[in-house]
């Protein structure tokens, strides 16, 4: 019998991890195994790509805002003076 869904998400992934590990000794896998595993590491890669060019856009972000900033300044403040 199987843990139910709750209990399965409770779990640590280190146990996890032990259970899967020690079900896999008896278990016969297809190709659909591995494809699944390769579409996963493709999705970790997609995934710390869009947060590397998230952080670049962030930094662009400030550098525009700053440089706006230094803009208005040096518009406004001659007509101030």
């Amino acid at each position: 019998m199987s843990e139910t869904l709750k209990d399965l998400r409770a779990l640590p992934d280190e146990e996890l991890i032990r259970r899967h590990d020690e079900h896999a000794q008896s278990t016969v896998v297809g190709t659909a195994h591995y494809l699944r595993e390769l579409e996963r590491r493709d999705q970790d890669r997609q995934t710390q790509a869009m947060v590397n060019l998230t952080r670049w856009i962030t930094l662009m972000t400030l550098i525009i805002l700053i440089a706006t900033i230094v803009n208005v300044a040096l518009v406004v403040l001659p007509y101030l003076g």
